[in-house]
């Protein structure tokens, strides 16, 4: 992880500057770029320990697993360390979403093939996933001590859930469809995404950065050009298409930027051509 560290770090320094250089808003990123040369150091150390700490942490939780008997003292030293892995998690999650902001506020500003952009959407992708197996480390570590709360206080007749809870999660999950136009369709059913995270950002991490885009700053969105290695021809191309409340797929009048990831939300992307009339030949999903 502390080399892992360095590397993202050297990569947003990179990108940032990139930023400084590319970008109308010269200033802003100048402030940017400041902030984070300046605190690279102390978050690479943050997440490195972190990341360790908790680790050990729930490690010495499963170890007492094996010896946990019932018994009030037994009880007590697994509460402990559950107590302590709980606010280990907590700090934990603090420091990685701190860095996937600094990656998401990145990649959200430029164009698909700028090497900033695909160092900063693979390491992107990576912390995700380690993040995500870290937090289901977690969810089970919490649902198995809770058995055991539960069970410990039927035995003993005592109260103890106000004084012992669990870190509670912000993920939020939703559905989203790839239709690649050749009757090959892969659903990303139950997608783990992080709240304001949005459709252009929840496919970059699917996809594990295999997107080609440009940015327009001037709409503050990107146009797709290809997804998972399917790139838009004269004759073809992707469209979004959204699962309202009325049960019902429609065409967004906004692009993958601006249509936001809530908690069972549901998008598709087709790839189709124009008809006759110049209107999409593919129907919603």
């Amino acid at each position: 992880m502390p080399m892992q560290s360095r590397i993202l770090y050297g990569i947003i320094s990179l990108l940032v500057a990139l930023l400084v250089i590319s970008s109308t808003l010269t200033v802003y990123y100048y402030t940017v770029y400041n902030q984070a040369s300046a605190n690279s150091s102390k978050v690479e150390s943050e997440l490195a320990s972190a990341t360790t700490k908790y680790s050990s942490l729930a490690s010495e939780y499963d170890g007492l697993i094996f010896t946990y008997n019932g018994s009030v003292t037994s009880f007590e030293n697994l509460a402990s360390v559950y107590n302590s892995t709980s606010a280990s998690f907590l700090s934990v999650s603090n420091v990685f979403n701190q860095t996937f902001t600094l990656l998401v506020s990145a990649v959200s500003v430029l164009n698909t093939s700028d090497s900033a952009y695909i160092n900063a959407s693979q390491t992107l992708t990576q912390l995700w996933s380690q993040y995500l197996a870290i937090t289901n480390q977690y969810k089970q570590l919490s649902s198995n001590f809770e058995a055991i709360l539960s069970s410990f206080e039927n035995k003993n007749n005592v109260n103890l859930h106000e004084n012992i809870q669990p870190v509670p999660l912000t993920l939020l999950t939703s559905n989203i469809l790839l239709d690649f136009g050749n009757g090959t369709n892969v659903w990303f059913n139950d997608t783990a995404v992080q709240p304001q995270w949005n459709l252009y950002i929840a496919t970059l991490v699917i996809t594990h950065g295999n997107m080609n885009a440009s940015y327009y700053p001037q709409y503050g969105e990107h146009l797709v050009t290809g997804i998972d290695g399917v790139q838009d021809t004269s004759n073809d191309y992707w469209l979004i298409w959204s699962y309202n409340s009325t049960a019902s797929w429609q065409s967004p009048l906004v692009g993958a930027d601006e249509l936001p990831m809530y908690n069972g939300s549901i998008y598709a992307w087709t790839y189709c051509g124009p008809d006759e009339s110049a209107n999409p030949n593919c129907s919603a999903p």
